[in-house]
C-alpha cells in the first residue's frame, strides 16, 4: 500500500466542501481563489486542473471521513505513507504509520499537503523501488 497525504482519522470535511461549492457556484476562477486563500499559493499547472475539474462530482465525493485507525495494527500489507513536512496533519500520518507493522514514512521536506499533491511525481523512484521490492 502506497499512501499519499492521508491519514486514517475521522475527519470533518466541511471546510473542503466549501472551497468546493466555490467552484459549483463560481467556476474555475472562484475555486482557485479559494484555494490560494486557504492553502497559499499554487502552481500555475495546479491552477489549470483545479479550473478543469468536475466541482459536483468532487463536491459529492467529498463525505466525512471515518476513522479506521483501529485495525492499523493488524494490517500486514507492505506500506509506506509520505506527507509533506508542513502539512497540518503531517504529525496525524506519521503516528499513523509507527501503528503499522513494518511500515516506513517519508517524509516530504518543505512541501505542504497541495505542495506534495501537485509534486508527487518527484516521489514516483522511490514509489516503483518499492513496488519492485514486493515481487
Amino acid at each position: 500500500m502506497i499512501g499519499g497525504a492521508a491519514h486514517p482519522h475521522a475527519r470533518d470535511q466541511s471546510a473542503h466542501r466549501h472551497l468546493l461549492r466555490e467552484g459549483v457556484t463560481g467556476g474555475g476562477d472562484a475555486i482557485v481563489a479559494a484555494f490560494v486563500n486557504a492553502m497559499g499559493p499554487i502552481s500555475h499547472d495546479y491552477a489549470n486542473s483545479l479550473q478543469a475539474a468536475d466541482y459536483h462530482a468532487w463536491l459529492a465525493a467529498a463525505g466525512e471521513r471515518v476513522g479506521i485507525e483501529d485495525v492499523l495494527e493488524t494490517m500486514t500489507a507492505l506500506c509506506r505513507i509520505y506527507r509533506g513536512d508542513v502539512d497540518p496533519l503531517f504529525a496525524r500520518a506519521k503516528q499513523a504509520s509507527e501503528q503499522i507493522h513494518g511500515a516506513r514514512f517519508i517524509a516530504l521536506a518543505d512541501n505542504s499537503h497541495v505542495r506534495a499533491f501537485v509534486r508527487s511525481g518527484g516521489i514516483m523512484p522511490g514509489v516503483l523501488n518499492f513496488l519492485n521490492e514486493g515481487q
